[in-house]
């Protein structure tokens, strides 16, 4: 007997359209009937926008975003090239966030006014080949060492044309109690890490590149 997509199960249908990129998704199926739109309203949305255009990233949110239910988008990647970071501020509920060639000119933002907002956010990765402002650096890892990102477990940091990385400048009083894995692809002083142990201690993986130096440094 013949079997028709939608005589699927909507289970099915759902688990398979999770894995159709949501550019094409939507072209096929919105408005084809009720229930297919009803489908695409509930599907829990991992978005990679790494590798699409400036034009294709405007058609998602001008034509396919107002109909998603914004809690339902859990995963975004992006880079910061097109600055499509300010874009992530509509997504309060995201659980992974990836954004690669990330500029110093909105690290600062990111660190100030779009990490706090994301309570659910449990991985972050960032990747940056670009030169890095300390300061800005700075204000990412208060963010990340303290309770103001009080699900995040897993991060990772790859800041390719940044220098030694700091953790003398945090608050002794913050600590991040979830914290389970940190990677952080720099060079870190001895002193600095004995610090680092401070702000995480729940962590189970930590990872940075180790060397000594003089006390006077």
């Amino acid at each position: 007997m013949e079997t028709r997509f939608d005589d699927l199960p909507n289970e099915l249908i759902w688990f398979i359209m999770e894995y159709i990129p949501i550019l094409e998704l939507f072209p096929i199926f919105f408005n084809l009937n009720q229930r297919f739109n009803q489908i695409l309203s509930s599907i829990r949305y991992q978005l990679n926008f790494s590798y699409i255009n400036q034009t294709e990233y405007r058609q998602f949110l001008q034509t396919i975003l107002p109909h998603i239910q914004v809690p339902f988008i859990e995963s975004i990647s992006i880079d910061d090239i097109s600055n499509r970071l300010y874009t992530t501020k509509k997504f309060t509920h995201l659980r992974s966030l990836t954004i690669a060639h990330l500029r110093s000119d909105n690290l600062y933002q990111l660190a100030r006014t779009i990490l706090p907002d994301l309570k659910q956010l449990t991985r972050l990765r960032l990747y940056s080949e670009f030169v890095l402002n300390e300061n800005d650096v700075n204000r990412l890892t208060d963010v990340i060492l303290s309770d103001e990102m009080p699900s995040l477990t897993y991060c990772y940091l790859a800041f390719q044309d940044f220098g030694r990385i700091r953790f003398d400048h945090v608050n002794k009083t913050k600590q991040n109690l979830v914290l389970k894995t940190l990677i952080v692809d720099q060079w870190c002083r001895l002193r600095d890490f004995i610090q680092l142990l401070h702000f995480v201690p729940n962590i189970q993986r930590l990872t940075v590149r180790l060397y000594d130096s003089p006390s006077k440094e």
